[in-house]
């Protein structure tokens, strides 16, 4: 969140999760219902830091996303709006949300959810260097060649509920049906690079679907059945143009991969330098993951910083001049 003269961060600005629709289309003013819907109706709240960053974890997410309006607010400044922005679930598919807040009071600027053009974007969507996908020669029978990228993102919640740590180890694939439980090992895959090898578990879902179970045979995948076993949609849409070079949201796919790992498994254990082709072999058996099983995980706790319901001190006033400029990152966390 920045100051959009200055281009400096809001310190102390405040950002706020509605579910509901902006329902204050055309007006540039303040109110009594506008300030009942901000204290009342938020989903989750937070302040910004020194250099207007802000990290809002666990926000309920059900599958595959949710649907949230997402408010900034400063003193002397605008209050501007993102409204019914998609959050996904987990870590790797965080949303990133970038304002830039003008002086003044009242409401500033409103973006569509639905307008691409709007300055959000989501953590995996990256334009990569991708170099050929090597033969597969000497590969097990039932492992994929896949593109991996690294996670990072550390402090940020998987889609498991765990708080990814510094040089943390595991991964991510883009279907609930292998996602391991808090800390568990159910669904775990081994990765092998360059001749060093590692088995990390499943903590985390993305990049890119949330329903692409590629792992399974065409018969018992959730989507994209017409694609052989084995193959990403993510990585038919970038190299074929398959579903018009889209993802399972609509979204245009800038890069293929198929698997994310977190920085202990890809730096330390692989010492891969780039993101780039692994084989995945997947250490479960097809009895683990049944076409219908919907997978659950626990619910998000309850944090301090959600809205009371009660006005501030100070009034409503207090929350008027709001909305500057910054950055805001939202990751989800499936809800039961």
């Amino acid at each position: 969140m920045v100051d959009s003269a200055t281009g400096r961060g809001v310190p102390g600005a405040t950002v706020v999760l509605i579910r509901k629709p902006w329902p204050f289309a055309g007006s540039n003013r303040w109110s009594a219902e506008l300030g009942d819907l901000l204290l009342a109706s938020g989903v989750r709240r937070e302040s910004a830091d020194a250099a207007g960053q802000f990290l809002i974890n666990r926000v309920p997410t059900p599958y595959p996303s949710e649907s949230y309006t997402v408010v900034a607010l400063a003193p002397g400044y605008k209050i501007q709006v993102f409204d019914q922005v998609p959050v996904l679930p987990g870590a790797v598919m965080s949303l990133e949300c970038k304002f830039a807040l003008t002086r003044g009071s009242g409401i500033g600027l409103v973006f569509a959810g639905n307008d691409r053009s709007s300055p959000y974007a989501y953590s995996h969507e990256r334009r990569l260097r991708v170099p050929a996908r090597p033969r597969d020669e000497g590969a097990p029978p039932d492992a994929a060649r896949l593109f991996a990228t690294r996670e990072g993102l550390v402090g940020r919640t998987t889609a498991n509920g765990h708080v990814v740590r510094a040089r943390d180890r595991f991964v991510a694939l883009p279907s609930r049906r292998a996602l391991s439980h808090e800390g568990g090992r159910e669904f775990q895959v081994r990765l092998v690079y360059h001749g060093r090898s590692v088995v990390a578990p499943v903590w985390d879902v993305g990049p890119w679907n949330v329903r692409d179970d590629h792992w399974n045979p065409p018969g018992q995948r959730e989507q994209w059945r017409d694609l052989p076993r084995g193959l990403p949609q993510a990585q038919a849409a970038f190299q074929d143009g398959y579903n018009g070079g889209k993802d399972g949201f609509g979204r245009r796919v800038s890069n293929p991969s198929g698997i994310d790992l977190a920085d202990g498994t890809f730096w330390s254990d692989l010492r891969m330098p780039d993101n780039d082709w692994v084989t995945v072999e997947y250490l479960w058996s097809p009895e683990s993951t049944p076409a219908t099983a919907e997978r659950r995980e626990p619910s998000p706790p309850q944090t301090s910083r959600r809205p009371s319901g009660r006005r501030p001190s100070r009034g409503i006033g207090i929350l008027s001049d709001i909305f500057a400029a910054a950055r805001v990152i939202l990751d989800g966390r499936r809800k039961d």
